[in-house]
């Protein structure tokens, strides 16, 4: 039950040894929440052509059992399905239980500002637990991803030793490969195209299993999906990171060879000479 990354790869597994499976969704689509709907359908065909079902707008209502297993569940639209097995995949939160209720300012994880200050003066906090800024979103939000969790722990590490670093913020990112399609997706995807400013790219090769999407905000890339070749996933990333201005290079930018030699010419002169490309 999830379809979401945790679901679709329990779901992987068991398709590779063989093993049908059931997948049911809450949402209209499997990874709802970074994919749109053809990304999510190229992952979709590939799984139903290996004899498996995906249940959508839908949930389990009961569970049976039978001397102490589980025999089937009753869905939310009336169908009764026979198993062996059920996995609940639908969702994670930071586990902070371990801080007592009222010690430090709290939402879905530990509230942190841009020098990962906590609440309480001289205690810092970093990582999947928290809750620090998303430079996308102008927010506060959790986004459990290693990267950011790495950048997290250093600001916070010069911050006690003394120094005076600020985190400037990520963004969400996750790649994943499922039944051999290799995805990437990363930023604010999901954005209406009607929103004012919102600008929305695609290149859509369906027979070869290849889409990929660009989502542009005022001349600047703030989401992007890559499914079937994610090679150029880091050039991507470093355009949103440093917020460039694509609007010289707008036509290259969904093109299957989209390469540094496409780059404003500012910009590849940073990336030769100075920090380079960071995924």
């Amino acid at each position: 039950m999830g379809g979401g990354l945790i679901g679709l790869k329990a779901a992987e597994a068991f398709l590779e040894k063989g093993i049908d499976v059931n997948i049911i969704e809450l949402a209209d689509r499997i990874l709802a929440a970074t994919f749109d709907r053809e990304a999510s359908g190229i992952i979709e065909e590939r799984i139903k052509s290996r004899g498996s079902n995906i249940f959508r707008n839908n949930t389990i209502e009961e569970v049976y059992t039978g001397s102490g297993k589980i025999t089937g569940y009753k869905l939310k639209d009336g169908r009764k399905m026979e198993c062996r097995l059920l996995v609940i995949a639908v969702g994670v939160n930071p586990d902070a239980g371990f801080i007592e209720s009222g010690i430090l300012d709290m939402a879905r994880g530990i509230i942190v500002d841009d020098h990962m200050r906590t609440s309480v003066e001289n205690i810092y906090a970093a990582g999947d637990v928290i809750e620090g800024p998303d430079m996308l979103l102008e927010i506060n939000r959790n986004i459990a991803i290693w990267p950011l969790a790495v950048r997290q722990g250093a600001t916070a590490g010069v911050n006690m030793a003394g120094g005076n670093k600020r985190y400037s913020g990520g963004f969400f990112m996750n790649s994943v490969e499922l039944l051999g399609i290799p995805t990437i997706s990363m930023g604010i995807t999901n954005i209406g195209e009607e929103a004012e400013g919102i600008e929305v790219l695609r290149d859509f090769n369906a027979d070869r299993n290849m889409y990929r999407k660009v989502v542009i905000k005022n001349n600047r890339i703030i989401g992007v999906i890559l499914v079937g070749n994610i090679e150029r996933a880091g050039i991507y990333a470093g355009l949103i990171r440093n917020e460039i201005d694509i609007s010289g290079v707008r036509e290259n930018i969904t093109r299957e060879d989209f390469g540094i030699i496409h780059l404003p010419a500012d910009y590849k002169k940073h990336l030769v000479i100075g920090e380079g490309i960071e995924v």
